[in-house]
């Protein structure tokens, strides 16, 4: 149940492309699939997991210079910009800041599609996906409802200019009663994934338990939460540099398994 979660990156920070497999895959395996995800740049620049010669030859063809250190295996020594390959850190910390939410860290659920989801929510809002990465963030300010209840430090809130980016993509067939007010429902979302927590533990000040539950996993089902993040990302144009890499998340205990009992249930 052990999750690799595979990124490409801007050197400005943003997140470009992000894909999963199982934690036991290797990065050369990884690369291939990797590789078709990739937008039109100038250099790539990865570990020497990617030294390869199809990845090397693969990535010319495309038009891209590959800069990857060399593996220690190989005989003929290829060179690559040592200089170039400093800017390499920034996906380092790209993936440190994603493993700071500590849902994503740890794997909490079952379905690969939520998690996937909440993964995607995350690079979306507080890494920043292409025009989105220039927003300044609001995640520590003082909110107060009407009823005069103010909510602490420690919650999550979209400012204005990132919901103001988020709302076209959001969907508006709405049949029904109204939504319930996004940009707090999404900012809900957002805590419960942020801290870790259980949904049922989320504060009062957003809205209903029920409801941001039920609103990231039907959106998580419909690939909303991922459309989205596909979308900001490529908003921002192609760069001249991609980062790769991949980092290991580890699944928790109520991950792992299925549900027992028989496979057919009456209805």
């Amino acid at each position: 149940m052990n999750t690799k979660l595979h990124a490409v990156a801007d050197p400005k920070g943003g997140s470009l492309s992000l894909f999963r497999t199982a934690g036991q895959v290797s990065d050369y395996n990884g690369a291939a699939a990797l590789l078709a995800e990739l937008p039109e740049a100038q250099w790539m620049l990865g570990d020497h997991g990617y030294d390869e010669e199809w990845c090397r030859d693969a990535l010319q063809a495309k038009g891209i210079t590959p800069c990857t250190p060399v593996r220690k295996l190989r005989i003929m020594p290829v060179k690559y910009n040592k200089r170039r390959y400093r800017s390499r850190s920034r996906i380092k910390i790209i993936c440190g800041r994603l493993k700071d939410l500590r849902r994503i860290a740890s794997r909490y659920d079952r379905c690969p599609t939520v998690f996937f989801s909440a993964i995607a929510l995350a690079a979306t809002v507080i890494l920043g996906s292409g025009p989105i990465n220039r927003i300044p963030l609001a995640a520590r300010m003082l909110f107060r409802l009407g009823d005069s209840r103010s909510v602490g430090l420690s919650e999550f809130w979209l400012s204005e200019e990132q919901f103001k980016r988020l709302r076209p993509l959001l969907p508006d067939n709405v049949r029904g009663v109204a939504r319930v007010n996004d940009r707090r429902v999404i900012s809900g979302i957002i805590h419960v994934v942020r801290s870790g927590g259980r949904w049922v533990d989320a504060p009062a000040c957003y809205c209903a338990i029920k409801t941001l539950y039920n609103r990231f996993v039907r959106w998580a089902a419909k690939g909303i939460w991922q459309e989205i993040f596909v979308t900001l990302a490529a908003a921002g144009g192609p760069p001249a540099e991609v980062l790769v890499d991949s980092t290991h998340m580890k699944a928790h205990r109520s991950a792992g398994g299925g549900k027992g009992g028989r496979l057919a249930r009456r209805s």
